[in-house]
């Protein structure tokens, strides 16, 4: 029955008192950040689980192992920012730019990038 709820919702965790390892696996491999709601005792492999997930989760594991700290580390995205990408939306132009500031000169210069 845990297990079920953990399934349909990994956040059900906060709702059981003692979930079995298997029930913490189901939660954790969904959702990284249902570590925050585990009582009582997490196993080394519910940590890897959950920050293998998230490597963000790790910020509920007090006292991680150095292989739970390698696996968030590896987890964690090179670029957090999406505006240090070179070829987004907002990516400026490599090009001239003409611009009027509304008092009829027209600017026109160069954006180096």
């Amino acid at each position: 029955r845990d297990l079920a709820a953990v399934t349909l919702n990994a956040y059900a965790i906060e709702l059981i008192k003692h979930p079995s390892e298997a029930v913490q696996l189901a939660a954790v491999t969904q959702h990284g950040y249902a570590i925050e709601y585990i009582k009582g005792v997490v196993s080394e492999a519910v940590q890897l689980a959950a920050v293998t997930q998230s490597g963000y989760a790790i910020q509920y594991i007090s006292d991680p192992s150095e292989a739970v700290q390698r696996a968030a580390v590896e987890q964690m995205p090179t670029q957090v920012f999406g505006h240090l990408t070179s070829d987004g939306a907002l990516t400026r132009t490599a090009g001239p730019i003409d611009s009027n500031y509304g008092d009829g000169n027209i600017v026109h210069r160069e954006i180096k990038t």
